[in-house]
């Protein structure tokens, strides 16, 4: 399977994001891409009062159109969005959806993990969500879904991977700062190798954000990486004879002793 990963920064206009977003999609279908991934703030960015106002619901008119564009492209994609809520103070969700190739809702996943950290507060704009969704086949492989800070907590992947996921997908939008850029590879690689999965991760890069949208094998190698450059588009092939072969040699899954392990 041919995956890939879209490195842009999201502008305050939903409008001008959404050609952006439909304008790769339409160029990963013509390099033969099955599945593309796109950033955290994938609507818009910043998050603020006045932005808020223009989330949608999961049906709204910028989903659509990007599921028309799967659809009609025959290209699967994972986009981010702001969805609205009912929350009384008008907090959004920050959700990331799976699209197949028919325009097809497969998965919703609202992000459980808030970065509220190193002087910023997402509690402040997002609703946290309070389950993972499930792993979605997807071809030879099982999709599953995080978001950014997520990836902080090894659990998270690891209940993925328990649950089938061969295939994990990440929208980000990891800021810069010191060592954050470090703390992003190094969890992107950890979470690839002790789970013995791919992992897509899509960034929004410089100068707010760190950029490094890459695409790790099971093993850990870096099939490829976008470095900080703005408005590219990386892919690579994954196989899913890599994907088993790394797990004969490393079992690490079914070497797991949770009957030792603190269940709290």
């Amino acid at each position: 399977m041919r995956v890939a990963s879209v490195q842009f920064n999201a502008s305050r206009s939903k409008d001008e994001n959404l050609k952006r977003i439909l304008s790769y999609i339409e160029y990963a279908s013509k390099l033969g891409i099955e599945l593309v991934v796109f950033p955290e703030y994938s609507m818009f960015f910043p998050l603020d009062k006045d932005s808020l106002k223009h989330s949608e619901y999961i049906d709204g008119g910028f989903l659509g159109e990007i599921r028309r564009s799967a659809r009609d492209c025959n290209v699967n994609v994972v986009v981010n969005f702001s969805e609205k809520s009912n929350d009384k103070a008008g907090r959004v969700y920050d959700t990331s959806v799976l699209i197949s190739s028919s325009g097809e809702v497969l998965s919703v996943y609202r992000k459980t993990h808030l970065f509220d950290a190193f002087n910023v507060r997402e509690s402040d704009y997002i609703v946290p969500g309070d389950s993972l969704a499930k792993p979605v086949r997807l071809g030879d492989f099982n999709v599953g879904l995080l978001i950014c800070y997520d990836v902080r907590f090894p659990e998270a992947a690891r209940s993925l991977a328990i649950d089938g996921c061969t295939l994990l997908c990440v929208s980000s939008a990891w800021y810069s700062g010191v060592l954050k850029e470090v703390h992003l590879l190094t969890m992107i690689l950890a979470r690839a190798i002790e789970n013995g999965i791919y992992v897509v991760m899509a960034n929004q890069t410089q100068p707010r954000f760190c950029g490094r949208s890459c695409i790790v094998d099971p093993y850990g190698v870096v099939l490829a990486d976008a470095g900080e450059r703005e408005g590219v588009m990386i892919h690579g092939d994954i196989s899913v004879d890599r994907l088993n072969d790394v797990r004969r040699s490393l079992p690490l899954l079914s070497q797991r002793r949770p009957e030792l392990y603190l269940q709290k």
